[in-house]
This record gives C-alpha cells, sequence and structure tokens, in this order.
C-alpha cells in the first residue's frame, strides 16, 4: 500500500503558489474580480503579488466605465489604508510594495473633479484615505477634512453654487459635502448663494446637503447670520419645508418661538413635529413650553424623554400629565403598553422617582399611572410599589384582581366576547400585576404583623369564595406568602404564615406556597457535572425546618417535608443529567 503523503510547510506554500497562479490566469479585467482578488493580495507570496501588480496595471488600461475603475480603486484604496495605518506590525507590506500600487490607484483616477472626489463624501472615508497618518486618529480625521475642503474650493471655484448641487447629487452623504461647503466658502455671500441654488433644486439629495449648509453656516457665521434669513424667509415667502429646514438649524427657545410665529400655521405645525429639544441649564421655562407643545403635537414620547432627563425640579403635574399623554399617543388607551415604541422603561422610571421624592401626588393618582405603565414597571428598577401595597393593604382589591383574571370556578358568569379587547387587555394587565407581587401583607420593615396577616387573609379568602374564585385566590396568597421571612427560631415560614396554614387548612394555600418558593428561588446555576448538590443542600435546610415545627404546627411541618421531597427528587434529576453528561464525554 501506498504511504499517505505527509504535508509540510513547503507542500503548503507550493499550493498556495499554484492557487495564486489559477486565480491571476482567470481573473481577466473584470472589476468585481479584481477586487475580490485585492482582498486576498495580502495574503500571497511576495513570488506571487509581483505578477498580480503587473497584471493589474494592465487590466486597468483596458478597464471601461466608471463603475468598474470605482470598484477597483475602493478595493485598493482600502488595501493601502489598511497597511499604512500600522506600518510597523508584521502583517503589514513593505512601504516600497504599496508605493507601487499607489500608481496603480492613480490611474485609476477619473479625470473629473465630481467623480474624482466623491468617496471623500462617504461614511467609508476615513477608512480609504491611501496615505494616512499611521494610528493617529485625529490627523487622520484633519487629512480627510483639508481634503473635503479642497473638493470643494476646486467644483465651486470651477462652477460655482450651481457646480456644488450637482456634487451634491454625486456622493453618498451630501450633508458633509454641506458642512464642508459651508466651513471653506470665504464669504457668507457665497453660502447664501450655495442655500439659494439647493432650494431651487430640493430633492433626496440636495435636502440634505441644504439642511447641512444652513447648519454649519449657522455655526460659522452665528445666530444673526441665520436670522437675517429667517427674516427673507419671511419676507420673500419662502417655500414651507425651506423656511421650516431653516427654523430647525436654530437652537430651541423662546428666541425661535417668536421668529416661529410670523409663518404660516402650517409650519408651526410641521416644526413641532420635527424639532430635537433639550433641558439646558438656565432655560427650563424655555423646556416647559416645548414640551406642552409637544404634546400638543403628538410627541409625548420626546417630551418623556426630555423629562425625564431634567436635573432640575420639575412640577408634579406636568409629570402625570406627561406620562398619561405619552400613554394616549402611543395608541394604549390606558391599558397594556408593552412593546409600544414610543416607550421608554428608563424615562418611565426616572419621572416616577421624581414623583415619588415629590411626594405631592396621591397614592391613588400614581396608583393610576403604575396600572398604565405596568407592563414596563414589573421587572424594572421601580417596581410598581403603591400597586403592590395596595394589593398587601386591600384585601377587596386583591379579590378583585384574581377576578379580572381567573373565571368563576362554576362558570356562571359570562365572558367578555373574544372581540372584546380591552377586557383582555385588562385581564393580561391584572395577571402581570399578580404575577409579579411579593409583598406580604402585614410586613413592614422586616417585621410581619401576625394579626394583620390573619385579618387580611380572612377578608380575601371571603370575597374571593363569594366570586366563586375561592381555590384560585387561595392558591394566589399562598404564592406571596412563599415570600415571607424565616421567624425569629430561624425557621421558615415566618410562626404567622405557620399559623395562617394550620387555622386555612386549606390545600390550595399549600399549593401556592410551594409554587412561589419554586418562583422565589429562580434560576440557578451549576458546573457541568455537579448534579444535584444544590437541591439536595435546599432538602436537608427543609427538612430542619420540617422537624422545628412538627409539634406545634403540624400541617406546616408536613408541607415543608413535601417542599424537602420535591428538592430531592429535583435533585436526583440534576443527577441523572450529570451522569449521562459525563458518559458522553
Amino acid at each position: 500500500a501506498k504511504r499517505p503523503e505527509v504535508v509540510t510547510n513547503g507542500l503548503i506554500l507550493e499550493g498556495a503558489v499554484a492557487v495564486a497562479q489559477r486565480l491571476l490566469e482567470d481573473v481577466g479585467s473584470a472589476s468585481s474580480r479584481w477586487a475580490q482578488l485585492l482582498e486576498r493580495y495580502p495574503s500571497m507570496t511576495p513570488e506571487s503579488r509581483a505578477p498580480v501588480r503587473t497584471r493589474l496595471a494592465a487590466a486597468v488600461q483596458g478597464m471601461v466605465g466608471k463603475e468598474a475603475k470605482q470598484q477597483v480603486w475602493k478595493a485598493l484604496a482600502q488595501l493601502l489604508h489598511q497597511h499604512r495605518s500600522f506600518p510597523a506590525q508584521d502583517w503589514a507590506l513593505p512601504a516600497d510594495e504599496l508605493d507601487r500600487l499607489e500608481l496603480v490607484l492613480k490611474d485609476l483616477e477619473p479625470r473629473e473633479a465630481v467623480d474624482r472626489s466623491a468617496w471623500l463624501f462617504s461614511h467609508e472615508a476615513g477608512q480609504l484615505l491611501p496615505k494616512p497618518a499611521g494610528e493617529d486618529w485625529e490627523a487622520n480625521e484633519a487629512e480627510l477634512a483639508n481634503q473635503r475642503r479642497a473638493a470643494v474650493t476646486e467644483v465651486f471655484s470651477a462652477q460655482g453654487a450651481k457646480g456644488l448641487v450637482e456634487f451634491a447629487r454625486a456622493v453618498a452623504v451630501p450633508g458633509y459635502l454641506g458642512v464642508a461647503a459651508a466651513k471653506c466658502l470665504s464669504r457668507p455671500e457665497e453660502v447664501e448663494d450655495a442655500i439659494a441654488e439647493a432650494r431651487r433644486q430640493v430633492d433626496g439629495q440636495t435636502g440634505p446637503f441644504l439642511e447641512a449648509l444652513l447648519g454649519a453656516g449657522q455655526e460659522r457665521f452665528g445666530i444673526a447670520w441665520t436670522q437675517k434669513l429667517i427674516r427673507s424667509a419671511r419676507d420673500e415667502h419662502w417655500p414651507d419645508e425651506d423656511a421650516l429646514r431653516l427654523l430647525l438649524t436654530m437652537p430651541a427657545n423662546s428666541a425661535t418661538w417668536e421668529l416661529l410665529s410670523a409663518f404660516p400655521e402650517a409650519v408651526s405645525v410641521d416644526y413641532w413635529k420635527r424639532v430635537h429639544l433639550f433641558w439646558a441649564p438656565g432655560h427650563e421655562q424655555d423646556a416647559v413650553v416645548g414640551i406642552e407643545r409637544l404634546i400638543q403635537a403628538g410627541r409625548a414620547g420626546s417630551a418623556l424623554q426630555l423629562l425625564a432627563s431634567a436635573r432640575t425640579t420639575v412640577q408634579s403635574e406636568l409629570l402625570v400629565k406627561t406620562l398619561r399623554a405619552a400613554a394616549q399617543s402611543a395608541g394604549a388607551d390606558d391599558i397594556d403598553i408593552q412593546s409600544r415604541a414610543t416607550m421608554s422603561q428608563w424615562a418611565v422610571e426616572q419621572i416616577l422617582q421624581k414623583l415619588d421624592r415629590a411626594g405631592d401626588v396621591p397614592d391613588s393618582e400614581i396608583a393610576s399611572l403604575e396600572w398604565i405603565y405596568l407592563a414596563l414597571l414589573s421587572r424594572s428598577r421601580r417596581p410598581p410599589t403603591v400597586l403592590y401595597r395596595f394589593m398587601a393593604s386591600d384585601p377587596s382589591f386583591f379579590a378583585e384582581i384574581v377576578c379580572a383574571v381567573f373565571k368563576p370556578s362554576s362558570g356562571a358568569e359570562p365572558q367578555a366576547k373574544d372581540g372584546d379587547e380591552r377586557s383582555r387587555a385588562t385581564a393580561a394587565q391584572a395577571y402581570r400585576l399578580l404575577d409579579s407581587w411579593r409583598q406580604v401583607p402585614g410586613l413592614s420593615d422586616g417585621r410581619l404583623d401576625g394579626i394583620a396577616l390573619k385579618r387580611w387573609v380572612k377578608e380575601a379568602r371571603e370575597l374571593c369564595a363569594k366570586a366563586d374564585r375561592a381555590a384560585v385566590g387561595d392558591r394566589n396568597i399562598g404564592k406571596v406568602l412563599a415570600f415571607s421571612p424565616a421567624d425569629a427560631d430561624g425557621a421558615w415560614p415566618a410562626v404567622a404564615v405557620r399559623e395562617v396554614i394550620e387555622e386555612t387548612r386549606s390545600a390550595d394555600i399549600e399549593i401556592g406556597v410551594l409554587r412561589g418558593h419554586h418562583a422565589k428561588r429562580g434560576v440557578t446555576s451549576r458546573r457541568v457535572l455537579e448534579g444535584g448538590v444544590q437541591e439536595r443542600a435546599k432538602a436537608a435546610e427543609f427538612h430542619a425546618w420540617s422537624d422545628a415545627t412538627r409539634v406545634e404546627w403540624p400541617r406546616t411541618s408536613s408541607l415543608l417535608r413535601r417542599m424537602a421531597r420535591a428538592f430531592e427528587e429535583e435533585g436526583r434529576r440534576h443527577d441523572v443529567g450529570a451522569e449521562r453528561t459525563d458518559w458522553s464525554f
């Protein structure tokens, strides 16, 4: 039998050279193939790269079409930029080789100034500088800005404002061109000429160019320059969209809004739909006025974000108004705003915390807001504390929530029709509240008031039984009891909870405690082959508590033994899983 061929470094190198030779034979003059080949060029051996450069120089001479040349130019520029940015790295190509490639790059440059410079006004321009300043990104940014200014100057000198507008149609990001033009044209009148020309032929390309001209022009020449343009827009009756672009470049304050009042109502309406406001120190009153206008414009979600970022005191009345308006503008109808794009969990948290600190809004109002935003709050850093407190202090509210979620045991009560969206949304909201509720009735500052707990349980059970929901009511009572603390004797649950279990003798409450403790434990993590070590430790703990409660609270002791056995069974499942994993290795 023949021996298998031994793969050596020399054999691998021989194969790589052969592959490079075949690629070069197949590339022809297709620009897309040359772009792909240049991506692999640095991986070739020096001996393989030399004929690639020769063939590329010849292929470039025969390439036809601006797009084809641009594709190869881009691939070559990226290669030069990458290797000249990190010249000290082992993988960087030699400088003299890069210089030879740059000669080919120059052969690919278009003759027309616009085509030659269009790449400068793209998002990727920073990665296409053929001669970057190494790893100094600030120097590279400065060089890019210089080249952009040079391109603007060349086009403007030859073709004037009209040429700049045509240039804007040829670039990927017209806004970059507008900024460069506003910064490098020598006189305000030249910028104004470019603005006038862009206004005459506004479209998807020249619109962003015009907006950038206006914004950067204001930055260069000052507010007074823009105000002069605004007066011209008013007196010369500019089209609404042109006037709006100009107004949106101004600071969003009362001075601008006074100028806005001189324009048609349509301009004002669109302005408030598009303006971006910021909470600026010293301009709080402007921000308050702006928030009111945002709400009127149907942008209460934006107003919510603005209020959340405020670093100064805001009247509670405005905070409440904005929260309600934001929910309504989201189309939530005051119910279940989960997944609404205009809502922000962070913003709602911040505003409710402001209301908490102010302390001047009734609990009933706070509870109403918590209900609206429950989908965002039930798992947040600012939970619906007032609703939870109402549940723990008012058995009738607890029973109302249970009734909203669960059908009567007998099924006698007519249910909402399938088309009743609001009823279904209310039920989902009530379930969310019930599921996330963890506040034990009678518990305050870590101490459990047994009398208050028994009173609450007694009334809650009576109300749920009267509503034909005794079983589900008991299970949800048991679930929250699972979150009670241990007692002073070290055993869990607290004595007050043990007494409830003994006195009610409710199997459903005990089922609720079992389920509640499972939810309380949450997700566990363990080493791959650990098995059920954690569960056996928990089982031992529950057995000890069962022994400690056996005499005075026998029903509680029995429940604790059941919980211990449940942990033992779970531990055995983890042991089996760990054993199977061990065998799989």
